[in-house]
């Protein structure tokens, strides 16, 4: 926040005109002196025109920030010490935005997946979130993919570009900010079809949301290639947490079926591999193999662009 300075011997009790744009001003018919000048008419008498240069970019890019990430103005101490870092080339545009987008203060303000993605386009982007790029990023989200990886995707953008070009600073990129550099190395974040099709398993097969942990951990084995897609999710149906579960074999046919085939057990079929079961012609683990051998199952992996 720019703060106005009276010439010498004025007061705001004093005749004055503020001009927020001093490159507004001519010379002709004004006695200027520096950033200010008096002004002489026959009807008003003397008052002082101060003239304020347009605000430094730095500071805008900063006081912007404040505005769109954190919902409230600058505190003078902050301004100044983040445009300082900035002009002494200590930091830069990606910095400077995750420092912000991650600060606590914006942390406590406890953002839903749809409020944070929309400041990243607000900030990031200079506009409102399309609905169809607002949904992409937040089903990521809702899978579990970090809030690092999804501000990653709007920093890179030409638009962010363009206003890092307008207001005079450095890009920047995301391996100068340890902190999110760290956070993409997640095997989370390294592919979002793969974590999404992780937190999927979780939900039909364990009928529960994924544990960070447990994400991270079954990302890594299919990325790795120490599993199939396919492998990871038979792994899900014979987990100890699900077989601790010690469903009937109708209750755990209707899992298959959501698990492998994407939908609700249709009544004839749900019978009929009940009957297999319950008769012994074959065990659970047979079974569970017909079902993610099918084509519905091969139709759910190609939607998350796996094999």
């Amino acid at each position: 926040m720019l703060k106005l300075q009276y010439p010498a011997g004025m007061t705001k009790d004093d005749n004055i005109i503020v001009l927020h744009d001093a490159s507004r001003l001519k010379d002709e018919d004004i006695n200027k002196y520096g950033s200010y000048f008096t002004l002489r008419t026959d009807s008003l008498g003397a008052f002082t025109i101060i003239a304020l240069e347009p605000e430094d970019p730095v500071h805008a890019f900063v006081n912007r920030l404040y505005t769109l990430v954190l919902a409230r103005e600058a505190d003078e101490i902050g301004l100044e010490s983040w445009t300082d870092t900035l002009i002494k080339k200590k930091s830069n545009g990606v910095d400077i935005g995750y420092g912000f987008v991650f600060s606590d203060e914006c942390k406590e303000k406890n953002l839903s997946n749809e409020e944070f993605v929309e400041i990243l386009y607000n900030t990031f982007m200079n506009r409102a979130s399309d609905a169809g790029g607002k949904a992409s990023w937040v089903s990521q989200l809702d899978a579990g993919v970090e809030r690092e990886k999804v501000f990653a995707g709007f920093i890179y953008s030409v638009e962010f570009a363009d206003i890092c070009s307008e207001y005079k600073i450095k890009v920047g990129n995301v391996f100068e900010v340890g902190r999110l550099a760290d956070a993409l190395a997640h095997y989370r974040n390294q592919n979002a079809d793969i974590t999404k099709f992780v937190a999927r398993c979780y939900t039909e097969a364990l009928g529960r949301e994924y544990e960070p942990d447990g994400l991270e951990a079954w990302c890594k084995v299919i990325i790795e290639k120490s599993n199939t897609p396919k492998q990871a999710a038979q792994s899900f149906i014979f987990s100890d947490e699900f077989l601790e579960k010690n469903l009937n074999n109708e209750e755990y046919v209707k899992v298959l079926y959501r698990t492998f085939m994407g939908r609700e057990a249709d009544e004839i079929g749900l019978a009929g591999w009940v009957e297999v079961l319950e008769s012994g012609r074959e065990d659970r683990m047979k079974v569970m193999e017909g079902f993610s051998d099918s084509v519905e199952f091969d139709g759910i992996l190609q939607t998350f662009g796996l094999n």
